[in-house]
């Protein structure tokens, strides 16, 4: 008699993902790698139970993947896949480090590798188009945080905050001066002061105000500027002496004689006429009356010859000039 082999009869004996394996009037089943059966491996038709080769569930075990790892089961099969931010490495899933990519994050941030992760976090004087303060880039962006524009008393008084890609500046207005310069470390130590140009800035016979951030000159009374404006800041502008003898008519008045002097004048009265007590040429009110008088016969004394005298009077002048 010869043997029959049960393995070859389609289908087979054993049942779908087995293996049969055929012995000397019988045969016995097995299950593929992946797979068991209730019965056990090595089942013969003579062993109590049905054989079938169910898929085992590789992932049941904790062990199966390392750590760091998932496991996804398959039929007769399973696999491990490292968690994002891990790579497999003798059969480890190691930590990547991303921030070794320059590209991990955008310009103007630094890239913090954390296990498993990394974040991105904008530099000093910029923020995240997101508004986080961290994120994974490269999608995020980093903008210039316009400080300027966010505090306009920034700098303190009296002072020009200009904005720099990252950072900031102060400077002080034309007309004030800080004692430090400016610097992100130390910003409390600028304050910007007025500078006193009434020290050196105005000319000879003219007097400096000093203004906030700035100063005007004026020439003092009798002196007129070479540039015709009353206040004047031009260093190259001088002072004159007005000669207040020319104008017409006289500062003086009529029957008087003017002498200017360097940013004055004075006055004085023609032979013949005093000045009037009630006035005053430097009040502006000068005038000249005629001297009253009544003459002798003769020549009157100090040679001074009286043309004209009242008639029946012998009596030499109260006052001659």
């Amino acid at each position: 008699c010869l043997d029959v082999d049960e393995c070859s009869s389609s289908p087979s004996k054993c049942g779908p993902n087995s293996v049969c394996k055929n012995l000397p009037g019988r045969y016995k089943c097995s299950c593929l790698p992946g797979f068991s059966s209730p019965t056990g491996d090595n089942w013969s038709p003579e062993k109590p139970g049905h054989f079938s080769c169910t898929d085992v569930d590789e992932c049941l075990d904790s062990g199966v993947c390392p750590e760091h790892s998932e496991c996804a089961n398959s039929l007769g099969s399973y696999s491990c896949h490292c968690q994002d931010g891990f790579i497999f490495n003798n059969s480890l899933c190691e930590d990547v480090d991303e921030c070794a990519d320059p590209r991990a994050c955008p310009e103007h941030a630094t890239c913090h590798n954390s296990f498993g992760s990394y974040s991105c976090v904008c530099n000093s004087g910029f923020e995240s188009s997101s508004g986080n303060r961290s994120f994974h880039g490269p999608g995020g962006m980093c903008e210039d945080v316009d400080e300027c524009s966010r505090n306009s008393t920034l700098c303190g008084p009296n002072t020009v905050c200009t904005n720099i890609p990252g950072e900031y500046s102060c400077s002080c207005l034309p007309g004030f001066i800080s004692p430090e310069f400016w610097t992100p470390k130390q910003p409390e130590a600028f304050k910007c002061t007025d500078i006193d140009e009434c020290l050196d800035m105005c000319p000879f016979n003219a007097t400096c105000t000093n203004t906030l951030g700035n100063y005007f000159c004026t020439c003092h009374p009798g002196f007129a500027p070479s540039n015709g404006r009353l206040n004047f800041t031009e260093q190259e502008v001088e002072c004159g002496d007005i000669d207040e003898c020319v104008q017409d008519p006289s500062p003086c008045g009529p029957n008087s004689v003017c002498t200017n002097a360097l940013g004055s004048y004075s006055c004085g009265c023609i032979v013949g006429f005093r000045p009037n007590p009630e006035g005053s040429w430097k009040y502006g009110n000068f005038s000249c009356k005629r001297v009253p008088f009544k003459c002798k016969e003769d020549v009157i004394p100090n040679n001074k010859q009286v043309l004209l005298c009242q008639v029946g009077t012998a009596v030499e002048p109260e006052d001659v000039s």
